[in-house]
């Protein structure tokens, strides 16, 4: 609703001025009215009305000089004069202060309404103008950031000349000096679709967010003393930074760049990977050092996510080893037989050989993964999953969590199918222990009681067919259970124990250790 602002020193003039025309159907709503001058002033800045109906003829400061005010301090306001006079005088200065119209009393309800829509004609021009331009504002900065990401692919590829690179940023009025010229390559960390912002109370979109760390890293290279430079979105989790100066900022740059990785974290909780080439001078020098950028954030598989990577010596690719070998036949056993503490064991150590970067290559991590989920890829088919779940990490030791994860699974779905034979008593007995394998109070005696059995006909048939005795078998459903819990969530020693139906957290411990081969703290270090 636009707003209309009334001012006579006649009490039924505004009243009929308010009841004269439906302002509300003409998209206005009256604000105030007023009574002398002063008054109407003094309201100008409270209610800021688009329209203003003036009076001349009112005491403390007349209507041509409120209009002389309003014309100096508010050139967008419209204003109509009405008055009881025909004197030229008035309406030329009328004129000379921009009134939109001139009325005389007695008021004709008409031609008041002729002029309150000529006003509203007017105001929805301004409008529609204004909307247009900034309209026009936002396609041609869109417009500009297309040019200038296109401008920075061409120059990363060199495919412009150092003229040609010269004359477009001084299109797009950047200054870079070209005395010393360093690329980075920074990429937001994989959480950037699942934020958990540290501040309560707001949510941010990605791209909000990447707009904002576009900001901190602007302001962290401005305060370290680095105002020259270049910071361009690539997609959606890569931006590309060029540094450029007439001095040597070697020193600056890595302080800033730490900075900026500290504001994102504490901010958004969300890391941020940077692979810094070696500094050149030269606009020709750029693609180089966009590759050797390139080749320094690929490092990022050996060191994490959230680490800053500098040049470094690595030997060439070809010169490494590409293949790590390992006893086939040797892990399937593991897995087929359920012995998954010692198969997590050797695979660990297996990942902790592939960390070496000077030695292996990602390549040759992935290839050894690929191989050893192939030893059972009969029964990956089986549960719906594929090998190529493995290509969407992008750590190595994500890919060790994942693959680890997976090949355990397998060896316990094993060892849970040698337990199960055809065998009425057998299954029987399997049932009740399932039932009840979190009472500490459970034992053969209470099943054969249960089973209308003799304890011992219990235990012969029960290992006969089974092959392990029924304490040790639960004994061992209970560590089983013991790791599919830890699995789900992170339990004390005493709370984990006394679910799988232990009395005496230190038994349980000495239980678990001699299951997996390992203590029960090093396994949930291990995890």
């Amino acid at each position: 609703m636009l707003k209309v602002l009334i001012a006579d020193d006649e009490y039924l003039v505004r009243e009929m001025l308010k009841n004269a025309i439906d302002w509300q159907d003409q998209g206005f709503e009256i604000v105030g009215e007023a009574e002398n001058g002063k008054q109407v002033l003094s309201q100008l800045a409270q209610t800021v009305p688009d329209l203003v109906i003036i009076d001349i003829n009112m005491p403390i400061v007349n209507g041509i000089e409120v209009a002389k005010e309003i014309y100096t301090y508010y050139p967008l306001m419209h204003m109509i004069i009405v008055s009881g006079y025909s004197d030229f005088e008035y309406a030329r200065q009328a004129i000379t202060y921009k009134v939109t119209d001139y009325l005389l009393k007695p008021i004709d309800d008409h031609a008041l309404l002729t002029a309150v829509q000529r006003v509203k004609h007017e105001l929805d021009s301004r409008a529609l103008t204004i909307q247009k331009l900034q309209h026009w504002d936002a396609s041609e900065s869109a417009l500009q950031s297309v040019r200038f990401a296109h401008f920075i692919k061409l120059w990363l590829e060199n495919s412009l000349s150092n003229e040609q690179v010269a004359a477009n940023l001084h299109d797009f009025q950047v200054t870079l000096p070209s005395d010393y010229i360093q690329c980075a390559i920074v990429e937001l960390g994989p959480s950037l679709t699942e934020l958990s912002p540290t501040d309560s109370g707001y949510s941010d979109s990605a791209d909000d967010v990447v707009s904002q760390v576009l900001e901190f890293g602007i302001s962290c290279l401005r305060n370290a003393g680095l105002p020259w430079h270049v910071l361009h979105r690539v997609d959606s989790r890569t931006l590309t930074l060029v540094i450029g100066s007439t001095y040597g900022f070697e020193h600056f740059l890595p302080a800033a760049l730490a900075e900026w990785m500290e504001m994102v974290h504490a901010r958004y909780s969300l890391s941020l990977t940077i692979g810094m080439s070696e500094t050149n001078s030269g606009y020709d020098s750029l693609p180089q050092l966009f590759l050797s950028s390139q080749q320094q954030l690929a490092r990022k598989f050996y060191l994490g996510h959230g680490s800053m990577i500098r040049p470094t010596s690595i030997r060439s690719q070809e010169a490494r080893q590409s293949y790590l070998a390992f006893p086939r036949e040797k892990l399937s056993f593991l897995i087929r037989s359920g012995q998954t503490a010692n198969l997590r064991a050797i695979l660990k150590d297996y990942y902790v050989a592939l960390a070496n970067e000077q030695a292996y290559t990602r390549e040759a991590a992935f290839l050894f993964s690929s191989e050893l989920l192939n030893l059972e890829a009969h029964r990956l088919v089986q549960k719906q999953v594929t090998s190529d779940v493995i290509q969407q990490v992008e750590t190595l030791a994500e890919l060790a969590e994942t693959t680890i994860r997976i090949v355990t699974e397998l060896s316990v779905s094993y060892y849970q199918e040698q337990l199960t034979k055809k065998d009425e008593l057998v299954q029987q007995s399997k049932y009740l222990i399932m039932e009840a394998l979190h009472d500490p109070d459970l034992s053969v005696e209470l099943l054969s009681q249960k089973l209308f059995v003799s304890a011992s006909y219990l235990s012969h048939r029960f290992k006969k067919l089974q092959g392990v005795g029924l304490s040790e078998y639960i004994n061992t459903l209970r560590m089983h259970k013991a790791v599919e819990l830890l699995s789900e969530q992170d339990y004390k020693l005493h709370v984990l124990a006394e679910k799988v139906g232990y009395r005496d957290p230190v038994y349980f411990s000495k239980c678990f250790k001699k299951m997996f081969q390992i203590s029960f703290s090093e396994y949930k270090r291990a995890r």
